[in-house]
């Protein structure tokens, strides 16, 4: 069993639950509703500032349709591994609704109206996604234009200062 420490408190990490290409899921020791995701440690740095800021705007909170980062997670020592997000469970993967193969093993009772209903709610959840990533990024870019105006441009881990003329 692993510790982590999110919002300053060490949380037990418990049994993993899923694993990627960037990372492993696990469960939260007495938190039945969330989950860690704990990046590759090669992975770490360069997803640290997106995810820091997909917390700073509080993006968990836009939506119930996609499991933003809700919190940034730590070791113990300070450096950033990972995020906390709500857990998603009880659904099926959508490729397993659209190929007609895996539609007949998983959704047996599927009709035209479901799919389409299906589809349409595809659709409503990708233009919301749209809509609070696009505020999003205008706030990220109203941020930008805030620094410029006042001098300085932060580009990663570097900030370069202009004199205005």
């Amino acid at each position: 069993m692993k510790e982590i420490v999110i919002d300053g408190k060490p949380t037990m990490v418990g049994k993993s639950i899923g694993k990627g290409g960037e990372g492993e899921v696990f469960e939260i020791k007495g938190n039945s509703g969330l989950v860690v995701k704990i990046y590759n440690p090669k992975l770490r740095s360069a997803r640290e500032d997106k995810v820091c800021a997909m917390v700073k705007e509080g993006l968990a909170s836009k939506t119930e349709l996609i499991a933003y980062p809700s919190d940034i997670a730590f070791d113990k020592h300070g450096s950033f591994v990972g995020f906390l997000m709500r857990l998603v469970s009880g659904y099926r993967p959508i490729h397993e609704l659209y190929s007609p193969k895996s539609r007949q093993t998983h959704f047996q009772k599927a009709d035209y109206r479901f799919i389409i209903r299906s589809a349409l709610n595809v659709a409503r959840a990708i233009a919301n996604s749209i809509r609070i990533a696009i505020a999003f990024l205008t706030a990220l870019i109203n941020e930008l234009f805030n620094i410029i105006h006042l001098g300085a441009v932060s580009l990663g881990r570097r900030s370069h200062a202009f004199r205005w003329h």
